[in-house]
């Protein structure tokens, strides 16, 4: 529901990959290609960054990073 509010930052990734593609067409991208794009992902930003403020492994240099394929 946020990311409607918020520009779909939850498709991040597809915008990156294709910058020219509307917003509003970035669902599209990874409906049609669901083996690039199905990412793990959170259904609460709360909790994302509460276990970020409170977690004993977590911290500014923690990040996923994609396989090369």
């Amino acid at each position: 529901p946020l990311n409607f509010i918020v520009y779909n930052v939850g498709l991040h990734n597809e915008h990156h990959d294709f910058p020219n593609v509307a917003g509003s067409n970035l669902w599209r991208v990874k409906e049609i290609a669901p083996e690039w794009y199905d990412m793990p992902s959170y259904t609460s930003w709360t909790k994302v960054l509460y276990q970020f403020i409170t977690g004993e492994n977590m911290n500014l240099y923690c990040r996923v990073m994609r396989e090369h394929a």
